[in-house]
C-alpha cells in the first residue's frame, strides 16, 4: 500500500548537542521521516536566515531539542520564534533539565514536551514521539518495503506480458520502454521471445540455463544487461551476457564493451542494436557469428583485430555508416554477404600477410580462386571476370 508523502520536520538544535541531533536525524530516517537539519541541508552558496526561515516555513512540523546549549544559542530561540509565526506543530524534546526561562516558556506553553536522554527506539516516549510526528510529515516506505514493493511491481508487469510454456519463456510482449527483471524460476528464454521489444533493461535470473542465439534481436533501446551472479550457466560484464564455460558472447546491446576473454559473437548478437556507434573487438576473438552486427545502422567504426578467423554470412550488412573496414592476417573465411547493403563503406584493407585474401582498388579478393568477395562506393574497374588471378 502506497503511503502518501506529507512533508518534513524541521529539526532545531544547538551544533554544542550535535551528536544527540544526529541520533534523533537517524531515528526519523529509520522510521520513514523526513527531516530538515543546518547546516547539512543549506545549499552551498545560499544565506543561513533566508534559507532557514523558507525551510521552516515550509516545513510539516517543528522538533525543538531544547537544552541549556539550545537556549543559549544564537540560533535556537529565533527558529523558534519562527515556528510559532507560521503556527507550526512543535513537539518538544527536553534533551536536560534546564528550566526553561520566560522567552521558551511563552513561546512553547501550548507544547507538550518530552524528556528523552537516549535513543532506545524500544522506549515508549520514542514510539509516541515518532507516531505522532509522522501525522503531520506522512510516511516514507522503509527501504527494504521498497524493495519488495519494487519487486513485486516488477513481477506482475512480467507475467501480464510474457507467454510462458512451462518454465520457457516464448514471448515477451510490451509497449512501453522500461526495463524487464525476469523472475527466478525461468529457464530458458526463447527464440525472438524479445524481437522489436522496447526495453531499456533486462535482468536475467540464476535459474536461466538456456538462452537462443535470436532471442533479443532488433531490441534497439537495450542499455543494461544483467546476469546474477549466481547463474551456473550465463555472467554479465560491461552490458554484455557471456556463456560461462565458452567465453561465448551470447547478446550485447548499444551500451556494450566487450570484455578481454570473449572468443565468440554470436549469431545475432548486437542484430538491430541501433544505437551502437563503435565497437572494439578484443584479440581473443576468433569468430564473428552470422548476422551478429546486422542493422546496426549508427555503427561508424569496427575494430578487427588480429586472431579473428572467421566473419559469418550478414555479419555487418546494412551497416549503412561503416565507412572502413580493415582485414587482419588472420582472418581465413568471410562469409557471402558479410558486407551486405553497406552502402557508404569506402575502404576496404586487407593486411600483406593474409594468406587467404587480398585487396586491390578498395575490394576484397579471395586470391585462389580470383572471386571478389566484397567490394564498396570507391571500388575501381578491375580487369577480368575473376575467372583468373587479377594482377
Amino acid at each position: 500500500k502506497d503511503v502518501k508523502k506529507m512533508g518534513y520536520a524541521f529539526i532545531s538544535y544547538s551544533s554544542k548537542n550535535q551528536q544527540m541531533a544526529d541520533s534523533f536525524r537517524v531515528l526519523f530516517h529509520r522510521n520513514g521521516i523526513k527531516t530538515w537539519m543546518a547546516p547539512g541541508d543549506i545549499p552551498f552558496g545560499s544565506t543561513y536566515t533566508s534559507t532557514i526561515n523558507r525551510a521552516i516555513k515550509d516545513s510539516s512540523c517543528f522538533v525543538l531539542l531544547f537544552s541549556e546549549n539550545a537556549q543559549g544559542s544564537q540560533w535556537v530561540p529565533r527558529e523558534t520564534e519562527r515556528a510559532v509565526n507560521y503556527g507550526k506543530t512543535i513537539f518538544t524534546v527536553l534533551l536536560d533539565d534546564v528550566v526553561m526561562n520566560d522567552d521558551f516558556e511563552f513561546m512553547l506553553s501550548t507544547s507538550q514536551a518530552v524528556a528523552i536522554r537516549k535513543i532506545d527506539e524500544k522506549d515508549e516516549e520514542i514510539k509516541k514521539l515518532v507516531q505522532a510526528m509522522k501525522a503531520y510529515t506522512g510516511e516514507e516506505l522503509p527501504v527494504k518495503q521498497k524493495q519488495e514493493n519494487a519487486a513485486d511491481k516488477s513481477k506482475s508487469f512480467f507475467e501480464e506480458n510474457a507467454t510462458m510454456e512451462g518454465s520457457v519463456l516464448k514471448k515477451f510482449k510490451m509497449r512501453v520502454e522500461a526495463s524487464v527483471d525476469i523472475p527466478e524460476g525461468v529457464t530458458v528464454i526463447g527464440s525472438e521471445a524479445f524481437v522489436y521489444s522496447p526495453m531499456k533493461g533486462i535482468s536475467i535470473p540464476s535459474t536461466v540455463t538456456r538462452i537462443d542465439e535470436d532471442a533479443f534481436i532488433k531490441c534497439q533501446n537495450l542499455q543494461s544487461i544483467t546476469v546474477s551472479p549466481d547463474n551456473p550457466v550465463f555472467r554479465s560484464e560491461n552490458n554484455c551476457c557471456i556463456e560461462r564455460g565458452t567465453n561465448r558472447l551470447v547478446f550485447g546491446c548499444g551500451k556494450s564493451i566487450i570484455p578481454e576473454g570473449v572468443t565468440v559473437i554470436s549469431k545475432d548478437a548486437f542484430n538491430g542494436c541501433k544505437n551502437l556507434k563503435e565497437i572494439d573487438l578484443p584479440s581473443n576473438i576468433v569468430k564473428i557469428g552470422a548476422l551478429a552486427f546486422y542493422d546496426c545502422v549508427n555503427l561508424k567504426e569496427v575494430h578487427i583485430q588480429e586472431g579473428v578467423v572467421e566473419i559469418g554470412e550478414g555479419a555487418f550488412g546494412n551497416c549503412r555508416n561503416l565507412t572502413e573496414i580493415k582485414i587482419p592476417a588472420s582472418v581465413t573465411e568471410i562469409a557471402d554477404d558479410a558486407f551486405l547493403w553497406c552502402e557508404n563503406l569506402q575502404s576496404i584493407r586487407v593486411s600483406n600477410q593474409n594468406l587467404v585474401y587480398y585487396s586491390k582498388n578498395n575490394s576484397c579478393i579471395e586470391r585462389k580462386s580470383n572471386r571478389l568477395v566484397f567490394g564498396c562506393k570507391k571500388k575501381h574497374y578491375l580487369r577480368g571476370l575473376f575467372s583468373k588471378r587479377i594482377n
